[in-house]
């Protein structure tokens, strides 16, 4: 049986780049071996096998995905597998700070679960328009919080997208708020438990309406790693 909606329809989603490449712990001859066990309903032989290569959630999710594009490209599916993999695409479907959907995998596991609980978490899963627009603005909120060059530049622009989505009324005042809340620590430089500066002005710490407004540190090269421990209080 072949699948309504199959995986080769959103390969390109970058959430699912990972996750549809063949794991570097799959080898060939595994590979062949688990799709003949799929193939032939063997899911105890497949589930114990697949468990002595996997080693995390993501391995799980990486190795089940993979399968499941192998399996609807030869022409065959396997329900029980099938539900597993949209489980696991629902759950990495959503990224960012606002925690937006792709709305083409929502609909990959809308067309092929028969999973009744599932299916009433897609129905609340909020599916915006500008989800591809956000994308590039998830980069952003990356560097943000593992990249101290161009922190004035990123937060700046970063600002005033999310102040666009919240006066077009996209995002609500408490997304908002809880953005504003996410700057606020991840632009923080901490010594133990003080705070003793932030990575951007005074001038942009007004302007995105932090509650402390506080002197920007001087980041200097030879301690960045220093600087980013004191950052997140390691």
């Amino acid at each position: 049986m072949k699948t309504k909606f199959p995986l080769a329809k959103i390969e390109k989603s970058e959430l699912l780049t990972y996750f549809i490449t063949k794991p570097s712990f799959l080898s060939e001859e595994s590979e062949k071996r688990f799709l003949d066990l799929l193939k032939n309903n063997k899911l105890n032989i497949f589930y114990d096998g697949a468990s002595k290569l996997i080693t995390s959630s993501n391995d799980v999710a990486n190795l089940y995905i993979y399968l499941m594009n192998k399996m609807e490209i030869q022409g065959f599916s396997n329900q029980e597998i099938e539900n597993h993999v949209c489980w696991r695409l629902f759950n990495i479907a959503s990224t960012g700070w606002l925690q937006v959907y792709d709305v083409d995998i929502l609909n990959y596991c809308w067309k092929n679960t028969t999973d009744a609980d599932l299916i009433k978490e897609i129905k609340k899963a909020k599916k915006v328009k500008w989800f591809k627009e956000y994308l590039h603005y998830v980069n952003i909120e990356k560097q943000i919080s593992y990249n101290l060059s161009n922190s004035e530049k990123n937060i700046s622009e970063y600002y005033k997208f999310i102040s666009k989505l919240n006066s077009e009324h996209k995002i609500d005042a408490e997304q908002f708020n809880e953005v504003i809340e996410i700057l606020e620590r991840e632009t923080s430089i901490y010594k133990g438990e003080a705070l003793i500066g932030r990575i951007i002005s005074p001038e942009l710490q007004e302007k995105l309406g932090f509650r402390i407004i506080i002197q920007k540190i001087k980041i200097i090269t030879e301690n960045v790693k220093e600087t980013i421990s004191n950052k997140f209080n390691l």
